[in-house]
């Protein structure tokens, strides 16, 4: 849900959005992206949504960036605190002692 939104907002701002293509060679100051297909492209900006794998891509990043494996879930409320639900914030604690698992 989350990135369906970003991503219509992204298109609705101008961006181009490139689902499901993988980048295997990006050049961060040119901004020349090449694809597994083999397809290149040329971009002002660009946002590589990687998450945890981004170090495989930008090796060069690993003495500056951690990156951590998440769970994210979707629940429906009991209907008699679907209103208490939508109002509060959100607390996990998952626990574990390498990123909560």
């Amino acid at each position: 849900k989350i990135a369906t939104g970003l991503a219509g907002w992204l298109r609705a701002h101008g961006a181009n959005v490139y689902e499901h293509s993988k980048a295997v060679e990006v050049d961060t100051d040119t901004g020349h992206i090449v694809l597994e297909s083999g397809e290149t492209m040329q971009a002002d900006r660009i946002v590589v949504t990687a998450g945890a794998w981004v170090l495989k891509l930008f090796p060069e990043l690993g003495g500056e960036l951690r990156t951590f494996r998440t769970a994210l879930a979707y629940v429906e409320p009991p209907a008699d605190l679907k209103a208490a639900w939508e109002a509060a914030p959100i607390i996990l604690d998952v626990g574990g002692k390498t990123d909560g698992y």
